[in-house]
């Protein structure tokens, strides 16, 4: 499959796949209804996080119920609201 969509949603080319940190998150949590009851959220919020984005107030605790790092769920401003998660992506990187 050769399909290309804008940001939000899964990108395919040349065979490969890139989820977003949302659908990255959804799955690691076992379904859309399963992370919004983990956050206390409803699944219709969750679902609209697909396209309006995760809000910053939700992500450590997405992080926290799946795995999914604030550096993921908002890559182009997660170090304006967590600049100490730079310093321990840099360390767990040069631990690898």
């Amino acid at each position: 499959m050769n399909l290309l969509t804008s940001g939000t949603h899964s990108v395919y080319h040349r065979g490969m796949s890139t989820e977003t940190g949302i659908e990255a998150a959804i799955a690691a949590a076992g379904g859309l209804a399963k992370l919004a009851s983990a956050l206390d959220e409803t699944s219709q919020a969750v679902s609209n996080w697909r396209t309006r984005g995760v809000p910053a107030n939700r992500c450590k605790a997405i992080e926290a119920a799946t795995g999914v790092s604030v550096q993921r769920l908002r890559p182009a401003d997660w170090h304006d609201y967590w600049p100490d998660a730079d310093h321990a992506a840099t360390s767990a990187q040069a631990a690898a």
